[in-house]
């Protein structure tokens, strides 16, 4: 049975979707000012986790992300190097669709953008004003009567009078009550704007979600998800133009993601301790970056910590060497005790509010345990299924999708070019290594091992040959 953390209630709820067979689910994308950094790489991988899981269950989802590509910072930051605002968020919609692709996202069914869901905000705008839920101010704006929605603030807990005149002090021209927000903004030199019964403007931030929402998904929905920054206000004020609108629940569970700090702090650019998607990329393999996210809670925050990323990998090399070991035994697919045990253990803690966290420990005790099982041949029955069992599985979290020998090739060559090393002269070292144990000269075979462990190599003699081995434990990587 699925319990999913929902913030409407502050528990763990059974999950029952609208439909028993089909569920629909709605996460905030990124507003796209400029590239895509970690903490959108945790949000995005961290429902897509969500949607793969759903699906491993046997439902049909139905995902919706969006993009934000009309914003103040959007707009100010065409500005300055004289772009159109649009063209501008376009190329940071391809970038940043390129580093999530990269780093296994799958697309969601939809991913809207603001700029083409005008007609649909424009009359989602007219339903409120219908509805005496908003109103247009002398300057074109049109806010929304947050005191008329009489439930505001019960996904955050916050009342109106303490919440958001504590955020917005400044009470703008056409305001009535300083708690209002807007819905459409009237049209300012220098911005991007479209027509509208109330003049030249654009949307307000909050209104594209609804209206996205409500175009693809309907009026009610099974998820509705993002950062968990959006809580107040961005998504109190869904809640208010929705369920005010149509008088039902906008979802039925919220689910909200921790962010990201970088050795304790914020991550922020004022501080400069940002980490960008593309660079995390041309350092790290993506499986590095997901099994670090998948490490943490997705309700936590993330903390990002020196050598975090690196862990990952000696970690994650390990994996592939046993996955390796596997692949090339002579396993059937028929699952064994093992493999069925590590299953349910799987299931178990995802189906507990997606427990990734559990999965990985789950992972490292049976990794162990193959260790020891590949050194005893006549107990390798007890590795049938375990292959395909933890592709199969690890689909979910879009992990363990590379081909063993293509992954350990990778790390390898990485740490290859970055100790400068040179594969001919080990393998040269390796040879003549031998020649001195054929000869029985043990003490310059010894002398040329010490070489190559001070190089940071381990070395795996086997009846027919010496293989050899990035060393992460060696002073050298370290």
């Amino acid at each position: 049975m699925l319990k999913i953390y929902n913030v409407l209630t502050k528990s763990k709820n059974e999950f029952k979707p609208l439909d028993s067979k089909n569920v629909k689910m709605y996460a905030c994308g990124i507003t796209v000012s400029d590239d895509a950094h970690i903490g959108h790489a945790k949000q995005a991988l961290q429902f897509d986790m969500v949607r793969r899981y759903l699906e491993f269950k046997g439902f049909k989802v139905t995902y919706v992300r969006n993009h934000t590509d009309v914003d103040d910072k959007i707009i100010a930051n065409a500005n300055k190097i004289n772009m159109n605002a649009l063209d501008y968020a376009k190329k940071y919609v391809d970038r940043i669709n390129k580093d999530l692709k990269e780093l296994g996202v799958r697309p969601a069914n939809f991913e809207p953008k603001a700029s083409e869901t005008i007609p649909e905000i424009i009359e989602f705008v007219q339903a409120l004003i219908d509805k005496k839920l908003a109103y247009v101010a002398d300057n074109g704006d049109v806010f929304y009567i947050v005191k008329e929605f009489k439930n505001y603030g019960y996904l955050s807990n916050r009342i109106t009078e303490d919440g958001i005149s504590g955020v917005r002090k400044a009470v703008s021209a056409g305001k009535q009550d300083d708690v209002d927000f807007a819905l459409w903004k009237s049209a300012k030199p220098g911005e991007i704007s479209w027509d509208s019964p109330w003049g030249k403007g654009r949307p307000g931030w909050h209104i594209e979600c609804s209206a996205m929402c409500y175009k693809f998904l309907g009026e009610t929905i099974d998820i509705h998800g993002g950062g968990k920054d959006l809580i107040f206000p961005h998504h109190e004020n869904e809640i208010a133009q929705s369920e005010g609108r149509f008088n039902v629940p906008l979802a039925n569970y919220w689910m909200h993601c921790g962010l990201v700090k970088i050795n304790g702090m914020k991550m922020s650019k004022s501080l400069g301790n940002g980490i960008m998607i593309k660079d995390a990329l041309k350092k790290y393999e993506p499986e590095v970056i997901k099994l670090v996210i998948f490490q943490t809670n997705y309700r936590n925050d993330l903390n990002i910590i020196s050598g975090i990323f690196e862990d990952a990998e000696k970690l994650l090399y390990s994996y592939y060497k046993n996955l390796q070991s596997l692949e090339k035994l002579s396993l059937n697919d028929k699952k064994s005790e093992l493999a069925l045990n590590f299953e349910k253990k799987f299931e178990e803690a995802m189906d507990d509010d997606f427990n990734t966290i559990l999965v990985l420990a789950h992972l490292y005790e049976l990794n162990s345990k193959v260790s020891e099982i590949l050194k005893q041949p006549k107990q390798h029955e007890q590795l049938n299924g375990i292959y395909s069992t933890i592709k199969t599985l690890f689909n979910t979290m879009a992990m363990f999708q590379e081909k063993p020998d293509k992954f350990l090739e990778s790390i390898k060559s990485k740490y290859i070019k970055e100790y400068k090393l040179d594969t001919d002269y080990i393998n040269d070292l390796i040879q003549k290594r031998q020649n001195f144990r054929d000869a029985k000269r043990y003490d310059l075979a010894d002398e040329i091992k010490t070489e190559l462990l001070n190089m940071g190599l381990q070395l795996s003699d086997t009846k027919s040959n010496t293989e050899w081995e990035i060393d992460f434990n060696s002073k050298k990587k370290q």
